[in-house]
C-alpha cells in the first residue's frame, strides 16, 4: 500500500508479515515448544525486516520517503517478537524499517491527515492572498473611476450653477421686459431655476 503525503512524496506500507511461528506457538502444548516458536517468530519478524530493508523501496518508488512501514496486525504478534528480541525496533529503524501495529498505523495515518488538512489551509491561504492582490487591483481602478464620476459630477454641477446664474441675471431680465411691453404670455411666469449644492 502506498500513502501520499502532501508534497507529492509517499510512504511505502508492507503488511505482508510471517505469523506461521506465532501461531505454532499458540498450539503448543507445553512451555519449551511454545518458546521455541515465539523465538522462531521473532527470528521471522527480523528476516522480513532484512527483507523489505533489501528492497530499497526509496530508491525504486518515485518520491517516497527514506524509509518503509512494516505493518503487524496485531499488537500481540509484535508483543511477542519484542520480548524475544529487545532490540527488534531499534535493528529495523537502523534499517529504515518502522513497525507500526494497528493502533500505530492509525497514529501515523491521522499525522498524514493533519499533514493534508495543512497543506490545503496552505493552499487556500495562498489562494486568499492571490484574491487579495486582485481585490486590491479592482479597488484601485474603481477608486480611480469614482474619482473622475466625482469630478466630472462637480464640473457638471459647477456648469449648471453658472448657467443657471447666467439664465437668472442675463436672460430672464430680457423676458420679463417682454411681459412688461405686453408682448409675453399672460398666463405665467418665467420661473428662475434654483441652483445646486454640492
Amino acid at each position: 500500500m502506498v500513502i501520499n503525503l502532501p508534497g507529492g512524496r509517499c510512504i511505502v506500507v508492507d503488511s505482508k508479515v510471517a505469523l506461521s511461528g506465532y501461531l505454532d506457538a499458540i498450539e503448543a502444548v507445553d512451555d519449551a515448544t511454545r518458546e521455541a516458536h515465539l523465538k522462531k517468530h521473532a527470528a521471522e519478524l527480523k528476516a522480513h525486516v532484512r527483507n523489505l530493508s533489501s528492497k530499497d523501496y526509496w530508491r525504486h518508488v518515485p518520491d517516497t520517503a527514506d524509509f518503509v512501514v512494516l505493518f503487524v496486525p496485531g499488537e500481540n504478534f509484535l508483543a511477542a517478537a519484542a520480548e524475544r528480541d529487545p532490540n527488534l525496533f531499534d535493528d529495523a529503524f537502523a534499517q529504515k524499517v518502522i513497525i507500526t501495529t494497528p493502533s500505530t498505523m492509525v497514529a501515523l495515518a491521522k499525522s498524514v491527515a493533519y499533514g493534508w488538512r495543512q497543506e490545503e489551509s496552505a493552499k487556500n491561504t495562498m489562494k486568499i492572498a492571490e484574491l487579495g492582490r486582485e481585490m486590491h487591483a479592482r479597488m484601485a481602478i474603481m477608486v480611480d473611476k469614482m474619482s473622475k464620476v466625482g469630478d466630472s459630477i462637480e464640473r457638471s454641477v459647477k456648469s449648471y450653477n453658472e448657467l443657471v446664474g447666467s439664465v437668472e441675471s442675463r436672460v430672464l431680465p430680457q423676458a420679463r421686459k417682454f411681459k412688461e411691453l405686453g408682448a409675453g404670455d399672460a398666463g405665467g411666469e418665467v420661473a428662475a431655476q434654483a441652483q445646486i449644492e454640492t
